[in-house]
C-alpha cells in the first residue's frame, strides 16, 4: 500500500512553519504507526532532503535562545 501526499509552499519560511505545526506532528505520529518504514521527501528547486530536514527545522524552532554574559 502507498499513500502519496503533496503540499506546495511559496516560501521556505512557510514550509518551516508547517514543519513545526501540530498538524505535522499528527502526520509524524501516523508515520510512526506504519507497518513499513515510511519515506518522506522535501523537494526544492535545488535539492531533495529527507526526514532529517523536518527534524532539523523542528529542533531549530525549539532551540533556546542563549544570551551572552560579559
Amino acid at each position: 500500500r502507498q499513500l502519496y501526499y503533496r503540499e506546495a509552499w511559496d516560501a521556505e519560511e512557510n514550509l518551516q512553519s508547517m514543519l513545526c505545526s501540530e498538524r505535522f506532528t499528527h502526520l509524524m505520529e501516523l508515520m510512526e504507526m506504519a507497518t513499513e518504514p515510511p519515506s518522506l521527501d522535501f523537494r526544492t528547486i535545488s535539492e531533495t532532503q529527507g526526514l532529517e530536514f523536518a527534524w532539523q527545522a523542528r529542533h531549530r524552532q525549539n532551540a533556546p535562545i542563549l544570551n551572552e554574559v560579559s
